[in-house]
């Protein structure tokens, strides 16, 4: 049972933006939630799709069951979507940020642009995107750190930093998080 999940709504079906806003406001158990229609996306051949609503609902520290969203909107249990996120995304952020991207088509070259302007939420879409960014770069940086310890360790095996001269190529606090595999690479020296 996921925390957070999204469907699908088409206008043809009567679904506007004020019909699903009182879908989502009878659930208490939503926390947050996205609704954004796409109406200028279009088939291979030019001519246009259905306009539909995507609907992100996010449920906190609750656990939902899709065939209840599923009741909620009248759809079947297909059309309720998992948000999928990595263990580690406690509060669902970083699922949230790449289906707020998706929805806006921001990575799809040919495809129209949805605004974040023209999404209705219930948070600030603006910051959350940008806390999204932040944390995918400090995942980038996560990795370089991996990477300089990677390095760190190789020099301490072939003998260019020694338990000597380590002061001069490690930051005493990085030092303090690696000195295990420090060691164990100067034991190959």
């Amino acid at each position: 049972m996921p925390k957070h999940c999204e469907t699908l709504l088409y206008a043809e079906d009567g679904w506007d933006k004020d019909k699903i806003l009182a879908v989502i406001q009878d659930h208490a158990s939503v926390k947050k939630y996205v609704i954004t229609l796409h109406d200028q996306d279009l088939q291979e051949d030019g001519s246009p799709k259905k306009a539909l609503y995507h609907v992100y609902l996010n449920c906190g520290d609750t656990n939902v069951q899709l065939g209840h969203v599923a009741k909620w909107f009248g759809v079947k249990e297909q059309s309720v979507e998992k948000i999928k996120s990595d263990k580690n995304d406690r509060n669902q952020s970083m699922g949230m940020f790449f289906t707020i991207r998706y929805y806006t088509h921001a990575d799809e070259p040919g495809k129209y642009v949805y605004p974040l302007s023209s999404f209705t939420a219930n948070f600030d879409l603006e910051k959350a995107q940008k806390d999204g960014e932040d944390k995918l770069k400090n995942r980038g940086r996560k990795r370089a750190n991996k990477q300089e310890i990677e390095d760190i360790c190789n020099k301490c095996a072939d003998g260019t930093i020694t338990p000597d001269n380590f002061h001069q190529f490690v930051p005493p606090a990085l030092y303090v998080s690696i000195k295990t595999q420090m060691e164990r690479a100067w034991q190959y020296y």
